[in-house]
């Protein structure tokens, strides 16, 4: 899963011919590595407007992101985010060549975009 030449090694399919799928891999794609980073992205201003909201008296609706909020304040909130996050999404890139990472990618892709839509509406009815 994880070399020493990961990130920098050659391979970026398969070793043998017909290895399409099921495969790791030492470079990714565009669509890959921009999906990741927008997916970092977009969970880093979700982070930003949620605390925001939170501290103009909003509440957090994910039920598991409530339970770290109320263990230990924003600092437990935004590490648990965090870390949550990056290890999902790290563990998607590494596995993005398995069946249905890519539509895992995406999907979390779009679920990000209709979050960051929505704190969008709510700061507008806010207004």
């Amino acid at each position: 899963m994880l070399s020493r030449y990961w990130l920098t090694g050659r391979r970026r399919g398969g070793r043998r011919a017909g290895e399409r799928g099921s495969i790791y891999v030492d470079r990714y794609t565009r669509e890959e590595v921009s999906l990741t980073a927008w997916i970092l992205l977009a969970s880093a201003l979700d982070l930003v407007l949620t605390l925001r909201h939170l501290s103009a008296g909003g509440g957090e609706a994910n039920p598991a992101m409530n339970w770290a909020l109320e263990l230990g304040g924003s600092a437990a909130f935004a590490a648990t985010k965090v870390v949550v996050t990056v290890g999902a999404v790290f563990f998607l890139l590494l596995h993005a060549r398995f069946r249905g990472t890519r539509a895992g990618l995406w999907g979390l892709s779009l679920v990000y975009l209709a979050v960051l839509l929505y704190h969008v509406v709510a700061y507008l009815d806010r207004s």
